[in-house]
């Protein structure tokens, strides 16, 4: 999971846990991540309460939003963003 440790803007904190209905200070987003890296044609994979990024973390918003739809009707989720 070799990565950088990214930490979202308050902004995008506050309106992720408003459209989550919970806080979500306690999920630690890697981006740059080896592992995410590994799941080719993926932009992101999850590990409880870890978000890998393949790339840099100004897309977390897109991933976790996605990630919360997603959720609900699978697990482990892997993640693919729309152009």
């Amino acid at each position: 999971m070799i990565g950088r440790r990214y930490s979202p803007p308050l902004e995008v904190t506050a309106a992720l846990a408003q459209a989550f209905g919970e806080p979500v200070d306690r999920i630690v987003v890697i981006e740059n991540s080896l592992y995410a890296r590994a799941h080719l044609g993926m932009s992101a994979t999850t590990r409880p309460n870890r978000i890998l990024l393949a790339g840099g973390g100004a897309a977390i918003g897109p991933i976790a939003l996605n990630e919360k739809r997603e959720s609900s009707r699978r697990l482990p989720l892997s993640i693919t963003l729309a152009a």
